[in-house]
């Protein structure tokens, strides 16, 4: 088994960390063009500026407008990012449960706060 990077923002209220590389285990399994899913394997540290990009405009498709709310509140636009970084078509994101959504969503609002961070003081 290859070693996975691992990235993580404790929450401030101590919650546990969040990961933003590994393995995600889904709350409701899938069934998802035919192939199961019960978990899957994601690295959103791997995405760069143009997966960024593509996303946002992946989340204006799915949504069939042009208009996106801000890249920091935009829990469509979180979890397509999510779904990149699991190599997995942005529809996935549609048939996900609400709790396994939800998840993603936060995760991904997570990791690019942390990028805030870094130029924030």
């Amino acid at each position: 088994m290859s070693e996975e990077k691992k990235v993580a923002v404790q929450a401030a209220n101590g919650e546990p960390e969040v990961q933003f590389s590994g393995s995600y285990n889904f709350q409701h399994p899938l069934e998802f063009e035919g192939q199961a899913y019960s978990e899957v394997k994601y690295d959103l540290t791997r995405l760069r500026g143009i997966d960024l990009v593509a996303c946002q405009a992946a989340a204006n498709r799915l949504r069939h407008t042009g208009e996106s709310e801000t890249m920091m509140t935009d829990s469509l636009l979180h979890a397509v990012i999510f779904a990149r970084s699991a190599d997995l078509p942005e529809q996935f994101v549609l048939e996900l449960s609400a709790a396994d959504f939800a998840a993603w969503q936060v995760v991904s609002q997570s990791f690019l706060a942390s990028g805030l961070s870094c130029v924030i003081r």
